[in-house]
């Protein structure tokens, strides 16, 4: 892919969307996000000056697009905030888990699946994942790749944040969305959110979890970015 063509169409689209609906207008961080994802794949795969000067830019405007975002959470309980070994642990409700979600888990359960530092690289893809980063510091996805884009729709197809901590007993450390990518020596790097209204982590939360993952997965610093929703 030609990223500096696919670059300078993707902004004359968003040019075009912040005229007409405003720079906080969702379609307009949904074509960020889907310009950034492409960039990043682009990055890791074969890094350039000119590939990180177009990701950098469009790093920092999204950041920007993304201050006073809303996300839905529907009055949906909050989750309970405690503290094990220092770490903030964020635990849904198990009464509202148990009238609401418990009946839908077979739908989704052979598809929520624990990453290790083997089997991580067969879901490095390029795209999105949903995620939760369990009190037990295990990383979990749901295995439904997607891309920004694909969402303006909405997650009808997915498993809420909570249905994915299920394996956790639904205590996390945070939860989101995860991009996933890797060279061809099968280095990887992540772009981490975290963006959930069941669990609302904190930015606080997320930087941990993004740096606990770094560590735990052996991903360079330079190859973790992350975007902060709260």
């Amino acid at each position: 892919m030609d990223l500096v063509k696919y670059n300078s169409q993707f902004e004359n689209l968003i040019s075009k969307y912040q005229i007409k609906y405003g720079d906080k207008a969702l379609v307009v961080y949904m074509l960020r996000l889907q310009l950034l994802s492409e960039l990043f794949k682009g990055l890791i795969l074969r890094e350039s000056e000119e590939t990180k000067h177009l990701f950098d830019k469009q790093y920092i405007a999204i950041q920007k697009n993304m201050t006073g975002l809303k996300i839905a959470n529907e009055n949906k309980p909050k989750p309970v905030r405690h503290y094990l070994k220092n770490y903030e642990v964020l635990e849904f409700s198990h009464e509202y888990f148990a009238n609401h979600y418990r009946n839908q888990m077979s739908r989704f359960l052979n598809d929520i699946i624990i990453l290790t530092p083997i089997n991580i690289k067969q879901f490095a893809v390029g795209k999105w994942y949903l995620y939760v980063y369990g009190s037990n510091g295990s990383l979990t996805i749901y295995d439904k790749a997607f891309m920004p884009l694909e969402m303006l729709s909405g997650r009808d197809g997915f498993p809420t944040h909570p249905m994915i901590g299920f394996k956790t007993n639904l205590e996390v450390l945070c939860a989101g969305e995860l991009f996933i990518a890797k060279d061809f020596q099968n280095n990887l790097g992540i772009i981490i959110n975290n963006k959930s209204g069941h669990y609302t982590p904190s930015n606080r939360q997320l930087e941990f979890t993004a740096n606990r993952i770094s560590h735990q997965f052996k991903i360079p610093d330079k190859n973790v970015y992350q975007l902060a929703y709260m």
